[in-house]
């Protein structure tokens, strides 16, 4: 099995988070992640 690159880790995440109705912080809260990272990845 293929390891996940941090690229495809991180677009799954912000993904997710926006086909949510929740908050960057929440989401984070619920998913054990760093607000400021998934905050970063959402931006580029």
């Amino acid at each position: 099995m293929a390891m996940q690159s941090k690229s495809d880790f991180w677009q799954q995440h912000v993904s997710a988070w926006r086909n949510r109705d929740l908050s960057q912080a929440a989401y984070c809260q619920q998913h054990a992640l760093r607000l400021s990272t998934i905050t970063y990845w959402s931006t580029i």
